[in-house]
């Protein structure tokens, strides 16, 4: 479990997680901003849906419940 290093309500933060980003786990962030309080995320990508994006999208979406 990750502590949310922010002070802040999230509430109201709107994050777009980006698959395009090296080194940075979709759904490690997905989870920490959950856990921070955020009440939506959006998933952006640009390229082919290949069964790996499927599946960690479904993987965030599973978090979301």
């Amino acid at each position: 479990m990750t502590v949310c290093p922010m002070a802040l309500e999230l509430r109201r933060y709107y994050p777009i997680l980006s698959t395009d980003k090296p080194g940075l786990s979709l759904i490690e962030a997905a989870g920490t901003m959950l856990e921070c309080g955020v009440g939506i995320l959006q998933i952006r990508h640009k390229g082919p849906y290949t069964r790996a994006i499927y599946e960690q999208a479904a993987a965030v979406a599973e978090l979301c419940k």
